[in-house]
């Protein structure tokens, strides 16, 4: 009879530690407190975006603020700078945030629709992501449409899938993306850019 109550002890307490790490608020930390030198241009967002770009730093991981810092202030980090950061401990490092153009939406000849990118700092062409850190992206996504940051419409797509060579991306990892709401398989309207510099340029042109 002990051992019957203790295992229903057990299990309501592995329940009860799963529903507090699925509701841990949403760590978000402003471009200012992590920024020591990078410049970011900004310019506004004239819309609510209509897709969000998953994409990745291809460095080293970090799990710690002050380790996340230091990563993202080195030259190991592009000087594109993506609307947020996805650590491995699951915070969110803003960098154009919602409401400054980061990545020009190539997914459209329409100049009043926008994207926006969301970066996970890691390489995941031989490794998985962690739990918290798809959890943070997730609830970074749900947040956007609770505050209409996002449009309840809005294409969810890997950089990956528009040119998988330069962003290499495990199957594994490509499998728990098609799993999640918005997600869009066809990109036939994207611009198949040829290379990484192309990117770059397009990213830029608004800025020159």
């Amino acid at each position: 009879m002990i051992s019957v109550k203790f295992g229903c002890s057990v299990l309501v307490l592995f329940f009860f530690v799963t529903y507090v790490k699925a509701w841990e608020p949403l760590k978000v930390i402003s471009f200012d407190k992590w920024n020591t030198g990078k410049i970011l241009n900004k310019t506004e967002m004239i819309s609510v975006p209509v897709h969000v770009m998953l994409s990745q730093t291809i460095t080293e991981p970090c799990f710690s603020r002050d380790q996340c810092k230091d990563l993202l202030n080195s030259n190991s980090v592009s000087a594109i700078i993506p609307n947020f950061y996805v650590s491995g401990d699951g915070q969110i490092y803003a960098g154009h945030g919602w409401d400054s153009v980061g990545v020009v939406n190539f997914c459209t000849s329409d100049p009043k629709k926008m994207m926006i990118e969301i970066s996970f700092i890691g390489d995941f062409e031989n490794s998985k992501f962690s739990n918290k850190q798809l959890r943070a992206a997730q609830k970074l996504l749900e947040k956007g449409l609770l505050t209409g940051k996002l449009s309840e419409t809005y294409d969810l797509f890997g950089d990956w899938q528009l040119i998988e060579e330069d962003f290499p991306m495990n199957e594994n990892n490509k499998e728990i993306f098609k799993t999640w709401p918005h997600w869009a398989s066809d990109l036939s309207q994207c611009t198949l850019l040829n290379d990484y510099n192309d990117i770059e340029d397009y990213e830029f042109k608004d800025y020159d």
